[in-house]
């Protein structure tokens, strides 16, 4: 597998890995409405990635942080760091809405900023890309590439889970058990198509654990280039959630091909990611 498909695919499983945490807000050592847990990353047995991420949410507003940075081989290859954030309104019980999403990419090639405002004129999200270093690539200003009418009414990655784990805990409660949402970064436009699986025994790291299954499957609709297209169409994710009512995402892990992701701890406050 070439470096750069690699990283593609590991920028997909942080993506998922947002979403697997995105939504989540439950009893923790955390003060009342924030959470902070961080997750292992293990491809073919190998620590490829750590990453963390902290949620807050008062009941009308939510602001949520993320930090990812490679391991071991996979970090000797690219390099990756990304931080992300999104800040929004809490609609309702079962939904939320963003106002502004900001990720920063980091590799061996180049240091870029995003930022995402969902504020913009009849609801259509506008994107502003910076290259703060590094060659520019041949992906077209973001703003450009996704036409409007599919930028409009979206949510963002940070922001998208904590919909999509809305839609799994209805389902628990007698409601539809799928759901489909659009999501865009500032560079694409895809849906987030879900699926409640079933409820089952699951070993994770050597417990056993009551976990209710949620396939999350991704498909694209603009703004990427064909070979990344090829990656992310259909791609789907198994998400392990606690069955013990707080719906915790214990584990994700990648159908076919990528990573499995572990939930190795929760914070008092943000959690470390450690630089070396």
């Amino acid at each position: 597998m070439k470096v750069s498909t690699r990283g593609v695919m590991l920028r997909r499983a942080a993506f998922i890995g947002v979403l697997a945490g995105g939504g989540w807000l439950a009893a923790s050592t955390a003060p009342a409405g924030e959470l902070h847990l961080r997750y292992e990353a293990y491809w073919g047995g190998l620590h490829a990635a750590d990453f963390t991420l902290s949620i807050g949410d008062d009941g009308a507003t939510y602001d949520n942080r993320f930090r990812l940075r490679t391991r071991g081989i996979i970090d000797w290859l690219i390099n990756l760091r990304i931080e992300a954030s999104s800040h929004g309104r809490t609609t309702d019980a079962a939904s939320v809405w963003p106002l502004a999403y900001r990720v920063d990419y980091t590799n061996r090639r180049r240091q870029r900023t995003i930022d995402v405002r969902f504020d913009g004129e009849d609801g259509v999200a506008v994107a502003e890309s910076r290259s703060v270093s590094g060659p520019e690539d041949d992906v077209p200003n973001p703003g450009e590439a996704v036409p409007a009418d599919l930028r409009r009414r979206v949510i963002d990655p940070l922001t998208a889970f904590a919909v999509a784990l809305r839609r799994a805990r209805a389902h628990l409660e007698g409601g539809p058990g799928g759901f489909r949402l659009g999501v865009y970064d500032g560079r694409r436009r895809f849906d987030v198509v879900g699926e409640y699986v079933t409820r089952r025994r699951r070993n994770i790291l050597g417990q056993d654990h009551d976990v209710h299954q949620v396939r999350l499957t991704t498909v694209p609709r603009a703004g990427f280039k064909k070979s990344h297209r090829m990656l992310w169409d259909g791609t789907a994710f198994d998400l392990y959630l606690s069955a013990d009512g707080r719906l915790v995402p214990l584990q994700i892990v990648s159908v076919g091909i990528g990573p499995v992701i572990n939930l190795v701890g929760e914070c008092p406050t943000a959690c470390e990611l450690a630089e070396e």
